[in-house]
């Protein structure tokens, strides 16, 4: 029972304005004798106003009967999600739940000193309790927080945020909002989420304005997006078919262990990230191309040629390079650049015309030497075997030449303007003869190709010699 004094402080006002409540009939109380005989007013905590039962029940670290949650829609409601008569059944049982897991954590936070030790403890504990009762409900500290602010201040309805295990799998995001927002965001531009949950909540105010006042969160819409959305989707609709083709579908590795040196060589063309001077004697600097051809079983580099621009000529000088030192391969794989598909060389490939199947063409480079053409597929970038070795090539060779400028200007190092200025920069003829040293020994490292635990060990050379 409670005296007076206590619903006076329960209600934050004078004992007079509790006794006068009283005395009007306002209040229920029954009358009782203190331990000096004097008369005083006892209140059942159940007859009490409803806004006070709860306050009561709150201070003393209880709940409300639940079925009592539903009187509370008067001054217990929430701007997202509306008062508790707007819960479902289950809505409440959650409701109750965290109630029961806040006057518990109250409970025992009180047998602690410590109070982060205690609530650590009481997180692990209780996540554990209800994983046996079949229940995946997240609880940490920032957790407990956060709804015991609204539980304390008889906010009941925010208890509940859509995360939890009653409402695992739902989400607060209206379908209509939903697909205009992946209208928004699934466009080649590349807009940012930020963007695009801003130009939908402009979009909503338009056509729904009834759902703007309980619009989700940004964060809603990221999670929804991570756990609906599959990675294949987000890069055809945001990058194109391309990058969906080169990160997002299978394909069908090489098996190097069938292959045999010599029978497939791999040809492609790579800039220099070094500039070098003309032998004419003149300060005008430039960057010199490498056609390069690769043996795919062994990855040593088997012919190379340096050029001011890649063409079919240079194509010729790097392959009777190769065939010179180390014989005739089976097959050579092209990539589909200009400087390939020469019909003097190895033919148009997928260069090829249906009105060129009128026309018999004469024999090519190529046919008279018995080797098959073979062509990448168009903007493949899993058919490349060689950029791998210009990759090395930019690491283990450019990077040795002052003149080294990088591959882009974040990659530019400061230092070559002054070797510029200063004249120290190597002419055509001397990269190509260091060229030629380092070469040899990039064929002499060690081999790390598809078959590293047969071939554990040995040089890329050796690899070749074996195979």
């Amino acid at each position: 029972m409670l005296t007076v004094k206590d619903v006076a402080k329960l209600q934050g006002c004078s004992h007079q304005n509790v006794k006068k409540l009283i005395l009007d009939g306002k209040l229920r109380a029954s009358e009782s004798r203190n331990a000096k005989n004097r008369k005083m007013y006892l209140i059942d905590p159940v007859d009490l106003p409803e806004k006070l039962k709860v306050k009561y029940y709150a201070s003393l670290g209880m709940d409300a009967p639940l079925e009592k949650l539903e009187k509370q829609s008067s001054y217990c409601r929430n701007a997202r999600f509306g008062s508790v008569d707007d819960c479902t059944e289950d809505e409440r049982r959650e409701i109750g739940l965290w109630c029961s897991i806040l006057r518990r954590w109250q409970e025992d936070r009180a047998l602690y000193d410590n109070k982060t030790e205690g609530d650590e403890a009481f997180c692990r504990a209780m996540e554990l309790e209800l994983k046996k009762q079949g229940m995946d409900l997240k609880i940490s500290r920032s957790i407990l927080y956060r709804k015991f602010y609204h539980y304390k201040n008889y906010d009941y309805v925010s208890l509940l945020d859509g995360r939890g295990a009653w409402n695992k799998g739902m989400s607060r995001v209206d379908d209509r909002v939903w697909q205009a927002f992946l209208w928004l965001y699934h466009d080649d531009r590349r807009p940012s989420l930020s963007k695009c949950y801003e130009d939908t909540i402009t979009w909503a105010e338009k056509f729904y304005p009834e759902l703007v006042a309980n619009f989700p969160s940004r964060a809603s819409f990221e999670r929804r997006y991570k756990a609906e959305v599959p990675k294949a989707i987000t890069t055809l609709m945001r990058y194109g078919e391309k990058r969906l083709t080169d990160e997002c579908l299978q394909y069908i590795e090489r098996e190097y262990d069938t292959l045999a040196v010599n029978e497939v060589w791999v040809a492609d063309n790579h800039t220099l990230d070094v500039l070098t001077r003309y032998d004419d004697g003149s300060e005008r600097t430039h960057r010199l191309s490498l056609t390069a051809f690769m043996d795919a079983k062994s990855g040593i580099i088997t012919g190379w040629n340096l050029t001011d621009n890649p063409c079919s000529q240079s194509t010729i000088f790097a392959l009777r390079m190769g065939i010179m030192k180390f014989g005739i391969p089976k097959s050579i794989l092209f990539d589909n650049g200009r400087e390939f598909t020469v019909k003097d060389v190895g033919g148009k490939g997928n260069r090829r015309r249906k009105s060129d199947e009128w026309h018999e063409a004469p024999p090519t480079i190529l046919n008279l030497l018995g080797i098959e053409a073979r062509w990448a597929k168009v903007h493949n970038a899993r058919a490349k075997h060689i950029e791998r070795f210009f990759l090395n090539f930019k690491n283990n060779i450019s990077k040795n030449f002052g003149t080294y400028i990088g591959g882009n200007i974040l990659e530019r190092p400061e230092s070559v303007k002054k070797r510029l200025k200063s004249g120290e920069v190597t002419t055509d003829s001397e990269l190509r003869t260091v060229l030629e040293d380092l070469i040899d020994y990039e064929n002499m490292r060690e081999y790390g190709g598809a078959e590293k635990r047969r071939y554990r060990g040995m040089s890329k050379l050796e690899v070749w010699n074996d195979g």
